[in-house]
């Protein structure tokens, strides 16, 4: 929980509401990126409290061996595998596209919701962007 004085609960000015009502309000993700992850990931998905489960793809990948390689066979094994345990359970799985060419990819797969993109990623695009644009008007 927050402390008394955290930015959920109003810096104190609402603490008792808020620990009356925090956890129907905060979901519970646990991240699947871990050969231990996809083996037990049903019995995660049943834990009573868990809203859905998360693939960490680069991760998991990292963790099989095959980092970044989403179309290799045994990453590929175990992403069904989480997906068959999502499904089994009744807990939506998701995971991540970190660009817009990955969105179609996990949509094609399966997967029941997605988080499209990352806030580096958008940061460095604005970021560069700005750049572009400023070198563009007024040189280096």
């Amino acid at each position: 929980p927050a402390s008394p004085a955290s930015r959920p609960n109003g810096y104190g000015a609402h603490t008792e509401a808020y620990f009356e009502s925090a956890n129907d309000a905060v979901a519970v993700l646990p991240q699947i990126e871990t050969p231990a992850g996809v083996e037990h990931a049903e019995a995660i998905a049943r834990v009573d409290g868990v809203d859905t489960l998360f693939v960490g793809p680069a991760d998991l990948s990292a963790n099989l061996g095959c980092f970044g390689e989403y179309d290799d066979p045994e990453f590929r094994e175990a992403f069904d595998r989480v997906l068959a345990a999502g499904e089994a359970a009744g807990v939506p799985v998701g995971t991540l596209a970190t660009g817009p060419d990955q969105i179609e990819t996990w949509h094609d797969r399966g997967i029941d919701y997605l988080i499209a993109g990352t806030d580096i990623g958008y940061l460095r695009r604005g970021a560069r962007s700005a750049r572009e644009r400023y070198e563009s008007l007024f040189g280096e």
